[in-house]
């Protein structure tokens, strides 16, 4: 993947426009306050990530999936706050406000969305920002109960549709199962994840719940604690008898909470099964 860098000076920020000559096409990134070393260091940790889902596509494991690669590279790059300007490297961005969200210990209130939060989730702490083309507002509850220990909401607001991909997985961590389902107005794709991370066992689920018209986007990430490997997992697994049994407890619960709470328990749901 090369790219050609032209530096702009704007208004309120030093900003570049990235050429990134993907396959046959080339695609423009602009950010409004990161330069061409920024983008670097953002290149580097994307394009990992999305080898490392892209190969989750493929039979071997082995070779990245070149279509899924391109998807999971722009969506990373999306969530670091750069955007896509097409061929005009003056088109403009939308100025978004962040999305206003009522957050308490029990509840969440956003775009109309009333959603109670699991029990045992205590409120963190939250934080707006926006840049040209998005607002964002995230909102972090730690948990002492059965559901977990960490819960991070984060709410997008987009001048532009959000694509309709899946959740992405990256490592150390591995897919361990992958849902999604569809309402009359929402619609919600989920991938559960587990891995060793700083010497202990985690396991996690990552969701994206998609608004009408696709401009509006929650991006939901919960974690929870696994217990360690003292003995090989089974033949073809991954994880031990005990690990696994924590996590389809786990799965089953939030697989739940995102139905009832984000799409009112309708649509038709697919489940994979675990490692």
């Amino acid at each position: 993947m090369s790219k050609r860098i032209i530096g702009r000076k704007t208004a309120v920020a030093l900003g570049s426009i990235l050429f990134l000559a993907a396959c046959s096409s080339t695609t423009n990134w602009y950010h409004p306050a990161k330069d061409q070393q920024a983008f670097q260091a953002d290149h580097s940790y994307c394009i990992k990530l999305a080898t490392s889902v892209a190969r989750q596509k493929t039979v071997s494991g082995q070779r990245p999936d070149p279509a899924a690669l391109q998807q999971a590279y722009n969506l990373c790059l999306e969530s670091r706050g750069w955007r896509q300007t097409g061929t005009d490297p003056e088109a403009p961005f939308p100025e978004i406000n962040p999305p206003e969200v009522g957050a308490s210990r029990g509840r969440l209130v956003v775009w109309n969305v009333d959603v109670r939060v699991p029990a045992g989730f205590s409120l963190g702490n939250r934080q707006s920002n926006a840049v040209p083309g998005l607002g964002q507002t995230t909102v972090v509850y730690t948990g002492t109960g059965s559901m977990g220990r960490y819960l991070q909401c984060v709410f997008q607001d987009s001048g532009s549709e959000f694509d309709d991909r899946g959740f992405p997985v990256s490592e150390p961590f591995f897919l361990y199962s992958r849902g999604n389902e569809k309402s009359e107005e929402m619609a919600a794709d989920w991938a559960f994840f587990a891995g060793e991370y700083r010497n202990s066992w985690t396991g996690g689920v990552g969701a994206y719940v998609l608004w009408p018209e696709g401009k509006r986007r929650a991006v939901l990430v919960a974690t929870w604690s696994l217990p360690g490997q003292d003995q090989p997992p089974p033949a073809g697994l991954r994880l031990t008898r005990s690990q696994k049994r924590i996590m389809d407890e786990k799965m089953e619960a939030w697989t739940a909470w995102l139905v009832e709470e984000w799409l009112q328990d309708r649509g038709q749901r697919t489940v994979g099964s675990g490692q």
